[in-house]
């Protein structure tokens, strides 16, 4: 992790004195901007208008505790992962807190700035970790449900692939026509009429020149639009058909 990125903390204590020794200790860091609430209500409303990095949570207050605000958290899809501070003998309180996703705990009578940095820095890391990992996930999932698209992309490249390739030879075949009718028939025409038959063969080489830049066009877009699907079926190690074109 870049430690020169500031973390957004938010502590939410309602005892006073613990929560604006917290705030100072970590500000004295340089590593954190520090936001706090007195109680759980507060850190509500500050979470409904502001986001944070890492939230710092005591479990005892006098309106909400800690429990009820991560629930409140959950039900409002905000995932800002949650240290929890408790006090000795919360073994319970620990076990449902973890198991409604907060990340770590800290005792309130063993904290220490060093510690309590070291833990913020850790949880941030583990939840930008798994952040990635669930985009990864919901990426991989959209990209599989697609996979008959690309199948279909795939069929319909070679299929353009053959129709280029055909076309290709019969515009050659077609251009040696025109040639030979022109080494043919010119030398035995009148001036007059041999400018007219020139200028009639001259069109058909343009419109045969025009009808194989436009298939090569279409099966260069189609080379790239594959190569994409390539870069697809690499990036998800979705498993296609081999190539045969």
């Amino acid at each position: 992790m870049n430690e020169s990125v500031i973390l957004r903390i938010l502590t939410v204590d309602d005892e006073d004195s613990f929560r604006l020794s917290l705030e100072m200790g970590l500000k004295l860091t340089e590593k954190y901007d520090v936001d706090s609430a007195e109680c759980g209500e507060a850190a509500i409303e500050k979470m409904k208008t502001n986001k944070y990095d890492v939230i710092l949570l005591d479990n005892k207050m006098p309106d909400l505790d800690g429990l009820e605000v991560v629930e409140w958290m959950h039900q409002n899809k905000i995932h800002t992962p949650v240290i929890m501070f408790t006090s000795m003998g919360s073994e319970e309180v620990i076990i449902e807190a973890m198991k409604r996703g907060v990340y770590d705990y800290l005792r309130k009578d063993q904290l220490q700035i060093g510690r309590l940095s070291v833990a913020i820095q850790s949880v941030h890391e583990r939840h930008r970790y798994r952040q990635q990992l669930l985009e990864r996930e919901a990426e991989e999932k959209l990209f599989r449900g697609k996979e008959k698209e690309l199948e279909a992309l795939k069929t319909l490249h070679a299929t353009i692939v053959s129709v280029d390739q055909l076309l290709d030879r019969n515009m050659g075949a077609l251009g040696k026509i025109v040639h030979s009718f022109r080494e043919s028939f010119a030398p035995s025409l009148k001036p007059e009429q041999a400018e007219k038959f020139e200028s009639a063969l001259l069109e058909i080489e343009k419109h045969i020149e025009a009808a194989v830049s436009g298939i090569r066009s279409i099966h260069d877009i189609s080379a790239l639009e594959m190569q994409k699907v390539d870069e697809i079926r690499g990036a998800f190690k979705i498993e296609l058909p081999p190539d045969e074109t």
